[in-house]
C-alpha cells in the first residue's frame, strides 16, 4: 500500500503540473484511474486474507479452548473429583473464553508492535532526510551549494512536512495499539 501511496503522490504532482502549465492531464487521470484500480483490487485481495486469517483465528481458538477443558477435566478426574456433563459443559465454555481472550491479547500485542515498527521507521526516515537537509544547508552557507542543491533542499524539506505529519498519525496509531500490561 505504501508503493500505491507514493505512486499517487507521484502521479498527483505530475497532474498538478500539467494544470499549472496548461498541459495535456488527461495521461496522468489515466494513471490515476489505473492507481485507483490496482488500489482496490490490493484492498479487496487484502479483505480475503484478513477474512482467512480471523477464520482460522476463530478454529484455532475453538480448538484450543476445547485442549484447555479437556485438560482441566482430565486434571479433576485424576485427583478424584467427579466432573458431571454440566461441570464439563461449563468448564469448555469457560476454556473457549480464556482462549478468546489470549487470541485477543495476542493479536492487540501483535498490531501495537506494527504500530510501533511504522511510527519508528517515519522517525528513522525523517532523521536520514534530516541530516541530508543539514549537509545541503552546509554547502549552501559555504557556498558550495548547485542549482541542485537548492532543489533538492526544497523537496526535502516539504517531505519533511509530510513525514511529520505522517509520524504525528503513526504515533497516535501507536499509543492507540498500546496493550496495557494488565
Amino acid at each position: 500500500m505504501e508503493n500505491l501511496e507514493a505512486q499517487r503522490a507521484a502521479i498527483t504532482a505530475e497532474l498538478t503540473q500539467a494544470a499549472l502549465t496548461g498541459g495535456d492531464t488527461a495521461k496522468a487521470r489515466e494513471k490515476l484511474a489505473r492507481l485507483d484500480e490496482r488500489e482496490r483490487a490490493a484492498q479487496e485481495a487484502a479483505q480475503a486474507r484478513d477474512d482467512a486469517q480471523r477464520q482460522q483465528a476463530e478454529a484455532d481458538m475453538a480448538a484450543r479452548g476445547l485442549a484447555l477443558a479437556n485438560e482441566t477435566i482430565e486434571r479433576l478426574r485424576v485427583v478424584g473429583v467427579e466432573v458431571s456433563d454440566i461441570d464439563a459443559q461449563n468448564l469448555t465454555a469457560y476454556a473457549r473464553t480464556v482462549a478468546r481472550h489470549e487470541a485477543e491479547i495476542q493479536a492487540a500485542e501483535a498490531a501495537s508492535l506494527l504500530a510501533q515498527s511504522k511510527a519508528q521507521q517515519v522517525r528513522e526516515r525523517i532523521q536520514v532526510l534530516t541530516e541530508r537537509a543539514n549537509a545541503l544547508s552546509a554547502l549552501r552557507l559555504t557556498g558550495q551549494a548547485t542549482e541542485r542543491d537548492t532543489g533538492e533542499a526544497v523537496l526535502i524539506e516539504r517531505d519533511l512536512a509530510l513525514l511529520a505529519e505522517t509520524l504525528r498519525d503513526a504515533e497516535a496509531a501507536a499509543t492507540a495499539a498500546h496493550v496495557p500490561s494488565a
